[in-house]
């Protein structure tokens, strides 16, 4: 069904229409905003030319739907590569015959890129490169959830994308003999579930033959790691810093171009702000305000991808300072490391420290813990662990309620009914 141009149309107000050659089309100048330009040639059939502010310049047809009479846009292609004789000739070649036939041009042209789809991507691993990479490559952990498709269900990779049941079977399987982690099962499953996902999505196969979803996976522990120093511990740590930093200032001293070492300034930068590792070592000087004792963790620096502010207490903003004195640092990151990057990490040192101190089980991540107990031994509220340590789900928090358990003890003594009731 052929259409009259749109009622309120750039050409109706503005009377933007002509016939369209290729040095007319040429000299038609970009504005700030796209419009529309409209062929008189006699064989137009609602053939417009749409201009962008970049300067591309698409030939388009206007047409309607052949059932619901809705007005569509077809894009016919490029004015770089077709000429206004070409474009007019495409449209009365070949799509008014499928709109006399009932048939949509446009859902048309979807189902035959579809199939096309399809046939280059058949395979899971195809399809693991070709049409999933770029999708997840959006997201923060795409990297990481593409790379433990690759390491963990290479027995995938050579099936039918679109066979979801030799799929679910391979996975009902490697369910049965993992030996790892419940939680890295969960985290594995998760992952090659988002990829099937995506399956579903580009319609190879129907949403309720998904593979994963239905899968009985074991249930995750209920018993949530949460390790904290203890006073001694904590005491301990703080003097195998601090003998680790005198002994490698004295070094530097018989050592010319030695670097000072972040380690002490790391570690203590964890205990008084909760911060995670990626954090405190992504900070840069512009992010913290020593005057305002608040330092801004960007976006993209989060795990929930939201901008949060970590409050400084007085002995982060002493050990900052004094940090900033004795490196000299004048790059944009707090702890530089190689070229213009942060410090990558410091497993080694961590372990040093560790052993120095006597510690056992008790990983920088657990620092988030440490500074979490602390402040609820300290008699605030959990709502305040979230804020602090930048929480946007309760039931992360929750888990700190058993770190003070004499404050418990006090608040059921509380309920004790006094003498003589």
């Amino acid at each position: 069904m052929l259409a009259k141009e749109p009622r309120g149309s750039r050409r109706a107000k503005t009377g933007n229409a002509f016939e369209f050659d290729v040095q007319s089309i040429a000299m038609l100048p970009v504005s700030v905003k796209p419009y529309r330009v409209w062929d008189t040639h006699r064989d137009a059939n609602g053939l417009y030319c749409h201009v962008f502010p970049s300067g591309t310049k698409v030939y388009k047809w206007y047409y309607r739907h052949p059932r619901d009479g809705r007005p569509r846009h077809f894009n016919v292609g490029r004015a770089t590569a077709l000429t206004p004789a070409r474009a007019r000739a495409h449209i009365r070649e070949n799509l008014l015959p499928l709109l006399q036939e009932g048939v949509d041009p446009a859902d048309q042209k979807r189902a035959e890129a579809k199939v096309r789809r399809h046939a280059k991507a058949s395979s899971v691993e195809a399809f693991l490169n070709e049409i999933y990479l770029p999708l997840a490559g959006r997201r923060k952990s795409g990297a990481h959830d593409i790379a433990r498709i690759r390491r963990e269900f290479d027995f995938l990779m050579q099936l039918d994308v679109a066979d979801a049941e030799a799929a679910r079977i391979r996975l009902r399987e490697y369910i049965r003999r993992y030996t790892g982690s419940t939680h890295t099962l969960h985290r594995n499953l998760n992952a090659i579930s988002a990829f099937y996902s995506c399956v579903v999505d580009d319609e190879r196969i129907e949403p309720a033959s998904h593979p994963v979803r239905g899968l009985r996976r074991p249930a995750l522990p209920t018993n949530e790691r949460v390790r904290y120093l203890s006073v001694d511990e904590e005491s301990a740590l703080r003097n195998a810093l601090r003998d680790r930093e005198e002994q490698l200032a004295r070094a530097m001293e018989n050592g010319p171009g030695m670097t000072p070492d972040p380690l002490r300034t790391i570690v203590l930068l964890g205990i008084n702000t909760g911060m995670r590792r990626s954090e405190v070592l992504n900070l840069q000087w512009q992010d913290i305000d020593l005057s305002e004792r608040m330092a801004t963790i960007a976006a993209a620096g989060t795990r929930t991808n939201r901008t949060r502010r970590v409050p400084l207490n007085s002995e982060a903003v002493e050990i900052l300072r004094a940090w900033r004195e004795r490196s000299k640092n004048t790059g944009k990151y707090v702890f530089p490391g190689n070229g213009d990057k942060p410090i990558a990490d410091f497993k080694k040192a961590w372990h040093e420290v560790m052993q120095t101190a006597d510690i056992k089980g008790f990983r920088y991540s657990d620092l988030r813990h440490h500074a979490a107990s602390m402040i609820v031994q300290a008699g605030n509220s959990l709502h305040a662990v979230g804020v602090v340590l930048g929480h946007t789900n309760l039931r992360t928090t929750r888990r700190y309620a058993y770190l003070a358990p004499e404050k418990l003890l006090d608040v059921v003594e509380s309920v004790k009914r006094k003498p003589g009731l």
